[in-house]
């Protein structure tokens, strides 16, 4: 697997729309390099980051977090 990637690899990668990419390039939203030559390219390492940095906790997760909660300020 390459770490240097084009926004079609990323497209191929990831299964969005290159023209959603682009809108997230736009926003700032996704990271990206753009040299000189005005190509977008992408970290595969960064992508990832990007992809698993909003994990949502399950509800086991929730109800573990809020029994830790209460515990801690009932003391």
């Amino acid at each position: 697997m390459k770490e240097i990637m084009s926004i079609q690899d990323v497209a191929e990668y990831t299964g969005w729309q290159v023209s959603y990419l682009y809108q997230l390039t736009s926003k700032r939203i996704i990271p990206f390099y753009k040299p000189r030559n005005g190509k977008l390219f992408f970290r595969r390492s960064e992508i990832n980051e990007f992809l698993f940095s909003s994990k949502k906790k399950t509800i086991k997760q929730l109800e573990l977090d809020a029994t830790n909660f209460n515990y801690k300020n009932s003391i």
